[in-house]
């Protein structure tokens, strides 16, 4: 992962119910909640698009040596813009316990937890992963 400081939107991925369905059955899913964002694009044109907020508990080892729970906040947002579709995956670690954990710790299972979603995202959606994400998300 160290060699892939970009993360990629997931360029042609649709939040469609049976995406919601699959996402409602990942393990360790706290909560998950599906709705509409509302707000404006750069120049002014309005926008209504599908969003999903979802929480997700990952055990890793603390800095003391502790395996302790960890929540990861995610929020992902669809977007159609000019005729092209897509989804903007957010991701965040609950404040303060976050800061129990060491940042390459975080960053890794904030990997993890992009590819997870990633790959459900695409493979409900019936949509080939591009290849700038299945390269971001292949295990080196």
């Amino acid at each position: 992962m160290a060699n892939k400081p970009k993360w990629p939107t997931w360029r042609g991925a649709r939040l469609t119910d049976e995406v919601f369905v699959q996402l409602t059955k990942l393990p360790h899913l706290m909560m998950i909640a599906s709705g509409r964002q509302y707000g404006s694009r750069m120049g002014g044109a309005s926008l209504e698009d599908a969003a999903v907020s979802l929480e997700l508990q990952r055990y890793i080892v603390n800095n003391q040596g502790e395996k302790k729970p960890l929540y990861v906040s995610c929020w992902l947002a669809a977007y159609e813009i000019n005729g092209k579709s897509g989804i903007v995956p957010h991701l965040s670690w609950q404040y303060p316990h976050m800061l129990e954990f060491d940042s390459g710790d975080l960053a890794w299972q904030s990997w993890e937890v992009y590819s997870l979603l990633a790959q459900t995202v695409y493979t409900t959606c019936g949509v080939a992963i591009p290849y700038e994400i299945a390269e971001f998300i292949t295990p080196q």
